[in-house]
């Protein structure tokens, strides 16, 4: 797909990064790892040691910091609680950081799409259904927000369709 605007109608569109909601959005969660931490909290995990079991190569000092930012914005909030008189912390999502399923959902089936081979242990024969009935139970996603989030949806929704 292409768009067939001339050079003034383009400088009319330009959305400088400063304003530009993709660029505002990534500056907040951007991250390597953010997006994988909180993958992690939307499939249940609340504990520091949680993340970095399930997110091989991210160490401590990379986590703290990604908690504190995710937090900082607004994505998640710390919970200090003591349970049997051990001092404990969870981290639980936002609304905000609940919003973010969606974003993820879309992410995954990209990835699933563009990329089988890696994401199905060289496998490259999933179907779109397949990939659909994996996804949209582990982001806790209801059938409308499946087919919603769906790449063909989003396509045919805002007319990307070739």
């Amino acid at each position: 797909m292409t768009f067939d605007l001339d050079p003034e109608e383009l400088a009319e569109l330009y959305v400088p990064p400063s304003t530009c909601p993709i660029a505002v959005t990534l500056e907040k969660i951007g991250k390597k790892w953010s997006m994988t931490i909180i993958r992690s909290m939307i499939f249940g995990m609340t504990q520091f040691s949680d993340f970095l079991r399930t997110n091989p190569g991210l160490s401590s000092k990379v986590l703290a910091e990604r908690l504190k930012e995710l937090e900082a914005h607004g994505f998640i909030q710390r919970l200090e609680f003591t349970d049997e008189g051990k001092k404990k912390v969870e981290y639980r999502l936002t609304q905000r950081g609940v919003k973010l399923k969606r974003v993820l959902y879309a992410m995954s089936m990209f990835g699933s799409e563009e990329f089988p081979a890696e994401v199905y242990n060289g496998r490259t024969d999933v179907s779109y259904q397949q990939m659909v009935s994996t996804y949209g139970p582990s982001f806790k996603l209801n059938e409308s927000e499946v087919a919603m989030y769906a790449a063909p949806a989003i396509e045919e929704a805002y007319g990307l369709t070739d």
